[in-house]
């Protein structure tokens, strides 16, 4: 989780309090904000657009904690008790849920899961896509539990509005899934570079991790230009579309010189037994008049015209193939 790991680094650099972090103003922000959440065990809400980085905020503030050792629980799929409680987009939930997170969040008794009131549960960590706010003036979201979850508020600006840090985030996707591809890849160009900076990222940082990994799945070299990253060129105005070339394919195995086989009438007698000695006459012959009778459906007028042979003599023949029953069509 490199992003998680990244926050967690951004907020020890904030506890340390140096004086300076290296962080921009906006990371500094939201560093210094998630150090004051880990501290505290009061509700949190996290609110950005679709596609940022709440989750892992959200996961960072918790291993930030001094709860860190019990679990991260997600609300409503898991029981609460414990750790902290992670309840992903809350504007999604119904009203049935909403009650129930207020209740934990006020620690009401809780048949459900044995517990006798008093202190909450769990902590409580939220995340919203939408203004919670909104939802609230327009009757689809609880007020009081609204007031709840918001007692440490924390915005993420959308990645279009944090220009400088697409870079940073690029290279820690870049570095992440050169390991888990076996990739040589070490970075980007500065082409590379400008085309991302270019972009506006409505999908935010998860638009820009696919794009990341899609282009270290294209990349040839150590290096990513504009020709891995073609549907963003696509998309900023005046940037050409650059197609990477196909790999070549593998060469084919080498095979030896193809040799014409013989082509054979099914219905022609082969002159060479299995050994490839001559076949004998007698052996031939009868197989010329058991051919004949088949072929002329044991009509012997027309085998002996045909072989050019008398029928008494024809006769002599069958009998010493025994196929005397030719003559009424009963011959093999």
């Amino acid at each position: 989780m490199p992003l998680t790991q990244l926050f967690l680094e951004e907020i020890k650099s904030v506890r340390l309090d140096t004086g300076d972090s290296g962080l921009s103003v906006e990371r500094f922000r939201r560093a210094r904000l998630a150090a004051r959440a880990a501290r505290s065990s009061a509700a949190v809400l996290i609110e950005s657009e679709p596609g940022t980085e709440m989750a892992a905020l959200a996961r960072a503030i918790h291993l930030a904690s001094d709860r860190r050792e019990r679990p991260l629980r997600r609300y409503p799929d898991d029981p609460p008790p414990g750790g902290t409680l992670l309840v992903d987009r809350a504007e999604t939930l119904d009203l049935v849920a909403q009650g129930e997170l207020l209740r934990i969040l006020q620690g009401e008794p809780d048949t459900t899961i044995g517990r006798r009131g008093g202190r909450p549960a769990a902590r409580v960590i939220a995340t919203a896509t939408a203004s919670l706010a909104d939802r609230v003036r327009l009757g689809s979201f609880r007020e009081d539990l609204y007031y709840r979850l918001q007692v440490l508020p924390i915005a993420i600006p959308p990645l279009r509005a944090r220009r400088p840090e697409i870079p940073l985030l690029a290279d820690l996707f870049l570095r992440a899934f050169a390991r888990e591809e076996a990739k040589p890849v070490r970075g980007f160009a500065p082409e590379a570079v400008r085309l991302l900076l270019s972009y506006d990222w409505p999908g935010n940082t998860r638009q820009l991790e696919n794009a990341v990994f899609r282009a270290v799945a294209l990349a040839e070299g150590d290096e990513i230009g504009p020709a891995e990253l073609p549907q963003i060129a696509a998309r900023v105005e005046g940037e050409p579309i650059i197609i990477p070339p196909a790999p070549a394919p593998a060469p084919l195995p080498p095979v030896g010189e193809p040799k014409e086989a013989p082509w054979q009438d099914p219905d022609s007698l082969p002159l060479l037994d299995s050994s490839g000695d001559l076949r004998s006459l007698s052996e031939l012959e009868g197989e010329i008049i058991r051919f004949a009778i088949l072929h002329y459906r044991g009509h012997m007028s027309a085998v002996s015209r045909r072989l050019g042979i008398g029928r008494s003599t024809l006769y002599r023949k069958l009998k010493e193939l025994g196929l005397e029953n030719s003559e009424r069509g009963e011959a093999a």
